[in-house]
């Protein structure tokens, strides 16, 4: 069962602006609001979040997987921008009943919406 915890941090206020540029500042990096939180809760109460959490171990594996399939990504994109100017790769790849362009832009574009708050992908 869970609960919820909601609450508002002033801008107005020095203490509140600092946590809120903190936790924006982690959520630019992909965490949710959710595990910041946590994590702020127990490194109050003396826990080191990072080794005992293992959703913050599912969270860095996710990173990491991420990471990688960006990177692999990429190397895919610059592999086929070189097959398409050295003219060895057709505009279209011809699949039974249609023809599609590879990785248009609407899937690139599909890609980044799927993706954590915080993480994306490098945009040409």
């Amino acid at each position: 069962m869970s609960k919820v915890v909601s609450f508002r941090l002033d801008e107005e206020h020095p203490e509140e602006r600092q946590a809120l540029a903190i936790l924006e500042a982690w959520q630019e990096k992909g965490y949710t609001t959710r595990e910041i939180l946590t994590w702020a809760l127990m490194s109050l109460d003396g826990i080191d979040p990072l080794e005992r959490s293992s959703v913050s171990e599912t969270s860095v594996e996710a990173k990491a997987t991420i990471d990688e399939l960006r990177d692999i990504l990429g190397q895919a994109q610059a592999f086929l921008e070189a097959l398409k100017s050295m003219k060895a790769l057709p505009d279209s790849v011809d699949v039974p009943g249609e023809s599609r362009a590879v990785l248009t832009q609407d899937f690139l574009a599909s890609v980044r919406k799927v993706m954590r708050p915080g993480l994306s992908l490098e945009k040409d």
